[in-house]
């Protein structure tokens, strides 16, 4: 059974600290509720209460609320509990002042984490993404929806590594190749009775070039041919052949990945304004390497 197999991840969770998020900040118990509330099980002088146990259920099991389950579940559920108090109380106990004081930053944090998550709940209402702002959003950013621009480059290069004898014959050819319009013409007429040469069509994205290489292509500009370059013992020369522009995906086909794109931007907009009047009435101080935030 499902609900029963989830029962003994309770310990754990309760003994790390996590939660389901939205769920934690929800369910977070009056403490007049709490206070008032059963008292289940005594461990070493602290209650385990009725409201324990709900939020154990419902973090643990999707929201559903202890009156879903049977009463053997439920028991299982409270041992669970039982054994995550001992031990950590347990644990507790063997804490030195430095691991103590670890743990009650984070638990520090963790209650700030599920106030926050209750303020953005209760209190802060966004705007809903417009039609406007996601096609002002797709023009802006057109790469993040798959447009780009593709060169692709023509190499010249030798088939094997260029011994010292025939360096300066090889360099002369490739240099007079190189200013002549259909290199892979001109490389097979001059491999004939010369220099093997070897042409060929890359790009950057070409999982056969290597990084040297990739950086001399990188570092062509327009209509320019590069330098000869030695790799591994071979001259290189290269130009741009072609550049194609793709286009982004259609707007009609992205709306979606804009719309979660730009909700979190709306909601921080709507937290900023939902807690300026707090930000403005609170005492704030910046300190240290921070100390120039307080003169903004």
């Amino acid at each position: 059974m499902r609900v029963v197999a989830a029962i003994g991840l309770v310990m754990t969770a309760v003994l790390a600290g996590c939660g389901g998020g939205e769920n934690d900040a929800s369910g977070v118990a009056d403490t007049r509720a709490a206070a008032s509330a059963p008292v289940l099980a005594h461990v070493d002088g602290t209650d385990i209460t009725a409201v324990d146990l709900e939020l154990a259920v419902g973090r643990l099991l999707d929201g559903r609320s202890t009156n879903e389950l049977d009463r053997s579940t439920r028991e299982k559920v409270l041992r669970s509990l039982v054994r995550a108090r001992v031990i950590a109380n347990h644990q507790a106990a063997r804490l030195g002042e430095a691991d103590r004081a670890e743990l009650e930053r984070k638990v520090a944090a963790y209650r700030e984490d599920l106030l926050m998550k209750r303020f953005l709940r209760d209190e802060v209402t966004a705007e809903p993404v417009t039609e406007e702002m996601m096609r002002e959003y797709y023009d802006r950013h057109p790469e993040r929806f798959g447009a780009r621009t593709v060169r692709t480059y023509e190499l010249l290069t030798t088939r094997e590594e260029v011994l010292p004898a025939s360096r300066d014959e090889v360099l002369d050819r490739l240099k007079t190749l190189g200013r002549t319009g259909d290199w892979a013409a001109a490389a097979d007429s001059i491999s004939v009775g010369g220099p093997a040469l070897r042409y060929r069509q890359v790009a950057l994205d070409d999982a056969t070039v290597a990084p040297r290489l990739r950086k001399l292509l990188r570092s062509i500009e327009g209509d320019e041919r590069s330098s000869i370059t030695f790799i591994r013992g071979r001259p290189y020369i290269a130009r741009v052949a072609a550049v194609e522009n793709i286009p982004p995906q259609p707007l009609s086909e992205v709306r979606g990945q804009l719309r979660r794109a730009l909700a979190p931007v709306r909601v921080k907009a709507a937290l900023q304004e939902a807690s300026a009047p707090l930000i403005e009435a609170a005492d704030i101080e910046y300190a240290g390497e921070f100390s120039s935030l307080g003169d903004e």
